[in-house]
């Protein structure tokens, strides 16, 4: 199945985890995988109104600015964004992009094909 994680137990129902994983689903439901697609998913950097916010301790405003998929802030961010795939031929591919930190620009990508044994 597909699941979702982020700071917190898998599959716990945050905003920004069920708005991926749907995203997911769809890039993964047809004949190939659209890397672009879950790439551009994973860049999403819309927050989320106060009533869709977890509770985790952390106070409102902070909890706001940590709700995007992908996370710019003066302290916190997302560094990395990586997708690995292994087709039913055994093609396995793995994609990280880094990104500046607290900024979200690229600074780097990274791309390995290999095939496996299945």
């Amino acid at each position: 199945g597909i699941h979702g994680i982020s700071n917190a137990v898998l599959n716990t129902p945050w905003t920004q985890v069920e708005t991926a994983t749907s995203a997911f689903e769809d890039a993964v439901s047809g004949k190939e995988v659209d890397q672009n697609r879950i790439f551009k998913m994973l860049m999403n950097s819309n927050t989320y109104p106060e009533n869709q916010l977890p509770e985790t301790g952390l106070s409102k405003e902070m909890e706001k600015v940590v709700s995007p998929i992908f996370i710019k802030s003066k302290n916190y961010g997302t560094r990395c964004s990586t997708l690995l795939t292994i087709r039913n031929d055994g093609e396995v591919t793995f994609i990280e992009k880094t990104y500046t930190p607290f900024a979200g620009t690229l600074t780097s990508e990274v791309n390995f094909s290999f095939k496996i044994k299945i």
